[in-house]
């Protein structure tokens, strides 16, 4: 068993439980997994496996909006966490209130592990995309042009920073860590493509299951489904990372501070060749038996995702389905409309650094689709 022990934070969301399920499985060679969440979670709902040479504790409700340390006295063995990797992030409607709940969550988590984690190393942070997304909005006079790169997330002006949640979380773990021991690098992806066993605020590929399993089981499998949006959006670039992938860039990232500490940034995807929605969909429609159309001529002539699931989701539990809970349903239905610009990000950095993994993009969405069969979350 491994002397490192490793601390994940938002454990439950689909960047963490990722992060939780490779470090189990011995990628980075830890002895121990302490998993941060703020909702109850049992090991049997997570489908995490323990193993000898790796051990797990689970802490639920955990509220890091709030400050205070109490639940440092819960950690086993909180004085040899070595590595923190941060999934944990909590979306507010309010911009504003976006961005001051998390830095606040950073600063008090900060000052709690300053005072308990003496061995602490390296601080992982899970960042994303709208470092970049923000300075291609229609008001920015010189907008970024793909593929991004990390350097122009300085490029930001400061009405960008300051509506850019990541930019304050970053000054925050600048100011936890100066003067000390540790240090901290971020991972910057665009859309994250996994599991999430307690459902998720903002989950594209646990609402594309639920609907098109719900879609092949109110019309019948081979009905053709009709992607829902633009004909724009369905062959603009990007490119998606898997659980696995981030999780792995994480914890390679939290090994190697010779290359990564300093504040450092660096993007993650499954590839440095973009794909589209064109390219994945009638294949993630092939899953559920179902024939892919394109975007349609009317937008009003379709219902989207959230509002079909809303009106006949009942037939999946007919089906003994435990629906995966989707809290931002409604919000997710804009992902086929609003990306009318090209957004792949580019790998270079990275690459260059040493983490060199690459997948079929594919791979990543089915995985999320069997393993929300295996949980009953599909029929």
């Amino acid at each position: 068993m491994g002397e490192l022990h490793a601390l994940v934070m938002g454990a439950s969301g689909s960047a963490g439980w990722a992060l939780v399920d490779e470090l189990l499985k011995g990628y980075g060679d830890f002895g121990s997994v302490s998993a941060l969440v703020n909702r109850p979670l049992t090991l049997e709902v997570a489908g995490w496996t323990p193993s000898a040479d790796c051990s797990l504790q689970i802490i639920s409700a955990v509220d890091l909006t709030r400050a205070g340390d109490d639940w440092c006295h819960r950690v086993d063995n909180i004085s040899k966490i070595s590595h923190i990797f941060n999934a944990a992030f909590k979306q507010e409607d309010d911009p504003a209130e976006e961005f001051r709940v998390n830095r606040e969550m950073i600063a008090n988590f900060s000052q709690a592990l300053n005072a308990h984690c003496p061995r602490l190393e390296m601080f992982v942070q899970c960042a994303g995309a709208r470092y970049y997304q923000r300075q291609c909005t229609p008001d920015i006079e010189e907008p970024l042009q793909a593929p991004f790169r990390e350097h122009m997330i300085e490029r930001a002006s400061p009405e960008v920073r300051s509506g850019v949640v990541y930019y304050a979380v970053r000054t925050a773990l600048q100011e936890a860590c100066a003067s000390k021991d540790w240090s901290f690098c971020e991972i910057v992806p665009d859309a994250i493509i996994s599991f999430a066993p307690s459902g998720s605020t903002c989950a594209t590929q646990i609402l594309s299951a639920t609907w098109l399993a719900t879609y092949a089981a109110k019309e019948g499998k081979g009905a053709r489904v009709a992607y829902p949006g633009t004909d724009v959006s369905y062959r603009a670039k990007f490119n998606g990372v898997s659980g696995r992938t981030l999780a792995r860039e994480m914890i390679w990232a939290g090994m190697q501070p010779k290359e990564t500490a300093g504040g450092q940034v660096f993007n993650v995807a499954d590839s440095n060749t973009p794909s589209t929605m064109s390219e994945l969909f009638p294949r993630l429609a092939a899953y559920f038996g179902l024939e892919a159309g394109g975007p349609p001529a009317d937008m009003a002539s379709i219902e989207m995702p959230s509002a079909y699931v809303e009106r006949h989701g009942r037939v999946l539990d007919a089906m003994g389905v435990q629906r995966a809970a989707i809290w931002k349903a409604p919000w997710l239905d804009v992902y086929g409309t609003m990306y009318t610009y090209d957004r792949h990000i580019s790998l270079d950095k990275v690459r260059e650094a040493g983490f060199v993994e690459e997948r079929d993009p594919l791979e990543g969405w089915l995985e999320v689709f069997d393993r929300m069969k295996a949980a009953r979350m599909l029929p």
